[in-house]
């Protein structure tokens, strides 16, 4: 099983997100925190949802590419947290 955290920091520009694994109730961080830009505008929680997916046994997340003014999304390769 598969969980995510999703929280607006201080400022309203940046999200968080942890995501988390359960196996026998046994709840443990699956990678490192990740934040997602914002610019201030809301962002649909559906839309934070789709960021974090599995493809061929291997996680991959959605972020913005921080050189593009128009916030394009990059696909990233996740490495999960032993």
């Amino acid at each position: 099983m598969m969980s995510g955290c999703f929280q607006a920091l201080m400022n309203g520009n940046t999200y968080d997100r942890s995501t988390y694994t359960s196996k026998s109730d046994n709840w443990k961080t699956l990678f490192a925190l990740l934040l997602i830009p914002t610019r201030g505008a809301p962002v649909p929680d559906e839309d934070l949802e789709n960021r974090v997916m599995m493809e061929h046994d291997s996680l991959f997340f959605y972020e913005v590419d921080s050189n593009d003014n128009s916030f394009k999304l990059v696909k990233n390769y996740l490495p999960v947290k032993d």
